[in-house]
């Protein structure tokens, strides 16, 4: 039985929403075909009725999962009267430490990346320099691009570690260390008190 155009662009975008989760949970090689496919609800044959191949529904997904990012960064900062603090607490806490599969793929991927096709490492560039892009314009109009840069590697690199570790407290350290560096730093050359 034929699926419309439209039903079959759906069961796409919900595989590729699947497979975005259990990639950031598990990382590329964790998950298999079949596994992608049940997460979707469907069958392990309906994967190449909608993808090529492996590489061609983790690079949706990697592209998915990087705007999910974005789009989280920009709502959190927003609304907020003081934009770099509430992005820096809603990104180094432990609520966003302990979601794997709906948190940020830069910390969850990284790492895997270099691994996988130009597609992926062509996401990341677009993923990190959007990311950069919110930093830029949140941070003091002093700030430069380098300090953009700073900021955002201290926060993927201080979640990517709070992860890895088995010890709480270390992790709750990191994570606190982190933010009150970026915070101090940067509310103070603001102006805003610390």
């Amino acid at each position: 039985m034929r699926v419309s155009r439209a039903q079959a662009l759906s069961n796409r975008r919900r595989s590729v929403t699947a497979s975005s989760r259990l990639f950031r949970g598990r990382g590329y090689d964790g998950v298999g075909l079949m596994e992608l496919m049940k997460a979707a609800g469907f069958s392990h044959g309906a994967f190449y009725g909608q993808f090529e191949s492996k590489a061609e529904v983790i690079s949706e997904a990697t592209q998915e999962a990087l705007a999910d990012g974005v789009g989280n960064w920009r709502a959190v900062a927003s609304g907020a009267s003081d934009p770099l603090t509430a992005l820096a607490r809603f990104y180094l806490s432990i609520g966003h430490r302990n979601l794997l599969e709906e948190g940020c793929a830069l910390a969850a991927l990284a790492g895997d990346a270099p691994r996988q096709g130009p597609e992926v490492r062509e996401a990341f560039t677009k993923g990190i320099n959007d990311h950069l892009g919110i930093l830029a314009a949140i941070l003091p109009t002093e700030a430069s691009e380098d300090d953009a840069l700073r900021v955002l590697s201290t926060m993927v690199g201080a979640l990517l570690l709070a992860r890895a570790t088995a010890d709480d407290e270390l992790s709750k350290r990191i994570l606190d260390v982190a933010r009150a560096s970026i915070t101090n730093e940067f509310s103070s050359a603001a102006g805003r008190p610390k």
